[in-house]
């Protein structure tokens, strides 16, 4: 493993020794919590260390595996469900989230716009393969005029196009910075209804695709917008609900289950609340062992299990044992919402704002819903058809 000293731990023996007992005492804590979440990829024995700041967690059906990023070690995760071996390829930047096309092809969202991983075959991962062993080539660049900062996430639509959240990488700003951009052709095209956002996390769509959901941190809220399926224009933004209060942190991102329900990482609350959007009332909250809990996806065979991207980059290494750790709960008593693959070649006009439409509501307003999928013809109802309808678990 990689192990970094400025990010304030000490290399671990085969047995750890835990010299400060305050360092015991935590761990011992965070065991000790009502969780139902296992451990799969143990941030500090990681190839590259403990990831800094997850996002961009996603399910791929065909291969079983789960891909996500570390924006600041700049680098995509690929975790083998089935083999339980995590590789990584370096981004060479920043880089918010991982999908794939119908081909299996890898995509991956940068400050340059959106890229592909040439040499990689996901149906095959090649695991002794170093981090740097990859290229990443140019594919959609940001549309003429326009900046798109931090790519923070990224989901696909019912029309396989790929839909970009952007903003700061500081959570604090309080300036509109945010953005969403949509991938049509070669180009990343810049909604202007997202005016109001600052900085915007996670984003999912409604299971009949009419509703786009994004998490945004600075606000600690979740927005909402009406979508046109077909021409990918959205309309009337407002912010559905506040996060609450009863659980610690921040909201960080968004993902859909087969109910509608959104489940959304409070980000320094060690926690993933289950909402319903209606009404932005808790239904379940699902304890974490590490504070930073950055990105969700549902996965497994049914879609069955949610994973849970922890970071470690605001916090003490000696204090958060489990930090920049993957975690999986392999039944949270609902499915997963059904998974789309990115289709370079979509359908549907380019978005721009509708005739009439207003601007986003202030922060201060009122208010009360993604992934991708390879798919072959064969295989095309694994990823489009909807889960059934009975729960999982208790």
């Amino acid at each position: 493993a990689i192990l970094k000293k400025k990010q304030g731990y000490r290399p671990p023996a085969e047995v750890p020794v835990f010299e400060d007992p305050a360092w015991e005492d935590e761990r011992r804590y965070q065991e000790s919590l009502k969780t139902e979440a296992k451990l799969l990829v143990f941030g500090r024995k990681a190839q590259t260390g403990p990831v800094r700041l997850g996002r961009g967690a996603f399910w791929n059906p065909l291969t079983t595996q789960l891909y996500y990023t570390d924006i600041l070690g700049k680098v995509v995760h690929i975790y083998d469900a089935e083999k339980k071996i995590d590789t990584v390829v370096n981004a060479c930047g920043t880089v918010g989230f991982a999908v794939p096309d119908e081909d299996g092809k890898l995509y991956v969202g940068t400050n340059a716009g959106i890229e592909v991983v040439d040499g990689l075959d996901l149906t095959k991962v090649d695991t002794k393969k170093k981090p740097g062993d990859y290229w990443i080539s140019p594919y959609a660049d940001v549309e003429k005029g326009k900046k798109a900062k931090t790519i923070n996430c990224g989901t696909v639509d019912a029309k396989g196009r790929i839909w970009v959240t952007t903003g700061e990488t500081s959570v604090q700003l309080r300036q509109p910075t945010g953005g969403i951009f949509c991938v049509h052709g070669e180009q990343m095209v810049f909604n202007p209804l997202e005016a109001g956002l600052t900085h915007v996390g996670g984003i999912a769509f409604s299971m009949d695709g009419k509703t786009l959901y994004a998490a945004d941190l600075s606000l600690n809220s979740v927005w909402a917008y009406d979508h046109n399926v077909s021409t990918g224009v959205l309309t009337k933004p407002r912010v559905l609900f506040k996060a609450s209060t009863q659980v610690k942190g921040i909201v960080s991102d968004v993902c859909l289950d087969s109910e509608g329900k959104l489940w959304v990482p409070h980000l320094g609350g060690g926690a993933v609340v289950r909402y319903d959007p209606e009404d932005g009332k808790v239904i379940k909250i699902m304890r974490v062992p590490s504070l930073l809990c950055d990105s969700v996806a549902f996965g497994g065979e049914n879609l069955e299990k949610l994973y849970i991207v922890t970071g470690s980059e605001t916090v003490s290494m000696d204090r958060e044992y489990y930090a920049g750790s993957l975690f999986v709960i392999d039944s949270v008593g609902v499915r997963g919402a059904p998974i789309r693959p990115f289709k370079p070649k979509s359908e549907g006009g380019q978005p721009e704002a509708a005739a009439g439409a207003t601007p986003a509501p202030s922060a201060t307003a009122e208010g009360k819903e993604g992934p991708v999928e390879p798919a072959s013809e064969p295989l095309e109802n694994k990823y489009s058809g909807a889960p059934d309808k009975e729960e999982i678990g208790s």
